[in-house]
């Protein structure tokens, strides 16, 4: 059996270093066996990527039935794309409803797929309220922010943001100082490749 650090991220959150993502477009029956067999090997994180609605409706949840572990064993991530503020909610319970649990572990609002017609100042303020007035997020955070748009969220928030996800490989280079940012902000950077 796999067993993996955790790392908390926010009060009572302990997130798994290491994490499976399913949004790799492959078929729905290698993504079905992908998390069964994380599942059963001792894995516990899973980051359903963007595309949970439709393209993985049902997959993931039934992944997590036929592991026989139990959904409060499991560290579930989801991510908001696109920034737009009004769709926050309804994407969240749509994505909640084909995971068959009524909670995430961590909510991350995704910039990558912005392309202007969004706001991520206000979607963030949706991704608070999410956090702060319910029970279906217990972390939140960012994936794909730069500098100018983390400070863009820090300038009205509620919460700073527990997490940032960002692209982190030999191709990819972010244009601030990470560590001593989010340090200071006491953000936890996770990357993926």
């Amino acid at each position: 059996m796999l067993e993996i650090a955790t790392k908390t991220i926010a009060p009572g959150v302990d997130m798994p270093v290491i994490s499976i993502e399913c949004d790799n477009g492959g078929p729905k029956d290698e993504v079905k066996e992908t998390v069964k067999n994380w599942l059963e090997q001792g894995g516990k994180g899973i980051d359903t990527g963007l595309s949970v609605h439709n393209i993985l409706s049902g997959v993931v949840k039934d992944a997590i039935t036929e592991s026989g572990v139990d959904r409060k064993d499991i560290f579930l991530t989801m991510k908001i794309p696109f920034c737009i503020p009004d769709k926050v909610i309804e994407r969240l319970d749509m994505d909640l409803n084909d995971l068959g649990t009524d909670y995430v572990d961590l909510l991350l609002l995704d910039h990558s797929h912005e392309n202007g017609k969004g706001n991520c100042t206000l979607a963030w303020t949706e991704i608070e309220n999410i956090y702060l007035n319910t029970n279906k997020a217990r972390a939140i955070g960012v994936q794909n922010f730069n500098m100018k748009q983390l400070e863009q969220i820090f300038l009205d928030n509620q919460v700073t943001p527990h997490l940032i996800q960002l692209g982190l490989n030999l191709f990819t280079r972010h244009h601030f100082e990470e560590g001593e940012f989010l340090e200071d902000k006491n953000i936890t950077l996770q990357s993926y490749s």
